[in-house]
């Protein structure tokens, strides 16, 4: 599906590369040198999705995810180098969408363009994963039809994963969701018994993923993984 995506990158090359990209599997591309030049653009109108360079050099790529979220929800996919964890964290925490580690291939970058372009649309509906239903006002988990034991907490955690389907969310973020107050022994526990529920292999998870030094992804039907994760399976809709 075609969106108006605005690139935030001071490197010229990158910028060509990325228009040429993505101008060539139909959307329309704007381009920012820096983060305050970003900033000016957007007070004229915001895009469908903003694909933001973490590492600019007038400013931090979360503190421009700060800002933007004071007044819009516009998803933004951040670009950080891979190993940069601390980048990566602070930009989630700031209310970035999901991070993509640089180099990536280019179909990396479209499925996870799609895929966060696909989340904020569908985040109201009902949720479900892999004959799983979640049902958020019980905070109860059935599949195909039958209860499934599980603690409220594991399902409240499971529905979060699930809303920003593809998409790495912090410890921070999973354990706010889940406990408002927890640590992450609980989200760790949390995980474990998830897994075991979700899991053909709860050793070997191919849908649950850990981001090392960031936090975890629920991933569906043939979407990539994060950097140094294996790739997901499963069917969810959200």
């Amino acid at each position: 599906m075609s969106a108006s995506i605005l690139v935030v990158d001071d490197e010229p090359q990158i910028r060509r590369v990325l228009r040429t990209v993505l101008r060539a599997h139909g959307h329309q591309v704007t381009q920012a040198e820096c983060g305050a030049a970003a900033l000016r653009q957007l007070e004229g109108g915001m895009p469908d999705l903003l694909l933001l360079d973490l590492g600019l050099p007038d400013m931090e790529g979360a503190l421009v995810i700060q800002r933007l979220r004071e007044t819009s929800a516009v998803p933004i996919l951040g670009l950080a180098t891979r190993g940069d964890c601390g980048a990566a964290r602070r930009s989630l925490e700031a209310g970035g969408d999901d991070i993509l580690g640089k180099p990536f291939a280019t179909g990396e970058l479209l499925q996870r363009i799609a895929a966060v372009l696909a989340t904020r649309r569908a985040i109201e509906a009902p949720l479900a994963y892999d004959g799983f239903a979640v049902d958020l006002a019980t905070r109860s988990l059935t599949r195909d039809g039958a209860a499934v034991a599980a603690q409220p907490e594991d399902v409240t955690l499971l529905a979060a994963l699930a809303v920003r389907r593809g998409a790495v969310m912090t410890d921070e973020q999973l354990i706010r969701a889940a406990w408002g107050n927890g640590s992450r022994l609980d989200l760790r526990l949390a995980v474990h018994r998830l897994r075991a529920i979700l899991e053909r292999d709860p050793l070997r998870p191919t849908h649950l993923l850990t981001e090392a030094g960031i936090g975890y992804r629920l991933v569906e039907q043939g979407s990539k993984a994060g950097a140094g994760s294996p790739q997901g399976a499963g069917r969810l809709r959200a």
